[in-house]
């Protein structure tokens, strides 16, 4: 099933039913001649499929594996979408940060960011506590690594309880924790040097660089957005060592 009631928020709701969950499931989004391919691991309940590609018309198609990599559409469904605002998106829950009032992490935000008047306080209190009490998950990178695990989704509030994770942990915890303060935070995957990541961009209204926790983000594309990894920093490695690395976009969720 899905529900398009809160597209203009920057997610179509889709519930997967039919499919049973030892069938591999992918939801797949054209819109503006992109797309983007999610895992559906979850039955029975609404999950938030990003709308960031901007405005105009999207297909939603739900496929379910037949056999290895052959799959078959087994629902599809084509919608407008106008937004309340280009950064919807990247407020809102979705299947790469889910999240909800209720979430543990969410509260630990509320409770970092309280009596904090500033976005530069509160994305500072956030990142921080991050970067101190979250370790990297070393035998989950492997395993991932070997294709031990096929699907692997990020679960903000899993990351918060067992305080370990990959960069797809540290950047989907990011996002849970800053989105519900109300601050736009994207998700990106792409490449660096030292192989396949994930980390933040955080808008700033009308600012280049910010200089937060003794740390100077990088500004991206001119237009507010700042680079913020916090993966790298939890690792020990210095602003300047992250700064100097080229990080590569290939997806922004």
């Amino acid at each position: 099933m899905i529900d398009t009631g809160s597209t203009r928020y920057g997610v179509a709701l889709l519930r997967v039913d039919s499919i049973p969950a030892s069938k591999r499931c992918k939801a797949i989004v054209l819109a503006d001649k992109s797309s983007y391919q999610y895992d559906i691991v979850a039955r029975n309940t609404y999950l938030g499929i990003p709308l960031q590609l901007g405005n105009g018309t999207y297909t939603l198609t739900v496929y379910e594996q037949v056999e290895g990599t052959s799959y078959t559409p087994k629902m599809s469904h084509s919608f407008s979408v106008s937004l309340q605002s280009s950064l919807r998106p990247f407020t809102a829950s979705s299947i790469m940060s889910d999240f909800s009032r209720g979430s543990g992490c969410v509260s630990k935000a509320g409770s970092l960011c309280s009596g904090i008047d500033t976005q530069d306080g509160k994305v500072s209190a956030v990142y921080s506590w991050i970067v101190s009490n979250i370790a990297y998950d070393r035998a989950l990178a492997s395993s991932i690594t070997k294709q031990q695990i096929d699907v692997y989704l990020p679960d903000p509030d899993r990351t918060y309880s067992s305080r370990k994770g990959i960069c797809y942990d540290y950047a989907s915890l990011m996002c849970a924790m800053l989105r519900s303060q109300g601050i736009p935070t994207r998700l990106i995957k792409g490449s660096t040097p030292l192989g396949y990541h994930a980390w933040n961009e955080v808008f700033f209204e009308g600012r280049g660089w910010v200089v937060v926790a003794a740390f100077r983000w990088k500004e991206i594309d001119g237009a507010g957005w700042v680079m913020l990894d916090s993966t790298f920093a939890a690792s020990g490695m210095s602003p300047e060592k992250i700064l100097s690395i080229t990080h590569t976009k290939q997806k922004t969720y």
